[in-house]
């Protein structure tokens, strides 16, 4: 994957969540990126929103480029702000980004950006992508298991029908 899609949906992120006086921190912006990735991939017929995948760290599923680009920081919890977006002009993420991808994240922000770090780590753990991909792992164990889209295309197809 070009890195210039997953960090335009990053940028789109930060830049909605500043824009909404939400707070945002790294693990927070890792968890919005998997739950917009997961419905994309239920909503639009099995279509990826971001061709790098989702490992199955102990805490949540994580991207791990951007893990790495936030890697140097003090604390993953500490608040990203404009200035830790990648493109230096806010409306470059707008011409990576398709109408219907920026109205797809616009939808998951308005249902998803409110809630804490610690509710979005929680409701993660308790899904099936995660904790398949976690089988016999002790909760401490750390893991760079892929969570497949297949596996998070069924669930998250399976959950939208309820």
């Amino acid at each position: 994957m070009e890195p210039s899609k997953l960090y335009a949906v990053c940028d789109y992120i930060i830049l909605f969540m500043e824009e909404e006086g939400l707070f945002l921190n790294v693990v927070k912006l890792q968890r919005l990126l998997y739950i917009a990735h997961a419905w994309h991939l239920a909503f639009h017929s099995h279509t990826p929103l971001l061709s790098e995948g989702f490992e199955a760290w102990k805490f949540g599923p994580v991207n791990r480029t951007i893990h790495n680009r936030f890697r140097g920081r003090s604390s993953f919890y500490s608040p990203i702000t404009i200035a830790d977006r990648w493109f230096s002009d806010p409306a470059e993420p707008l011409t990576i980004l398709s109408v219907s991808e920026r109205e797809h994240l616009d939808n998951i922000l308005n249902i998803y950006g409110d809630m804490t770090t610690l509710e979005l780590e929680e409701m993660l753990q308790h899904e099936d992508p995660w904790r398949l991909a976690r089988v016999g792992l002790s909760p401490e164990e750390t893991s760079s298991r892929d969570i497949p889209d297949e596996v998070i295309y069924a669930y998250y197809k399976r959950v939208s029908q309820i």
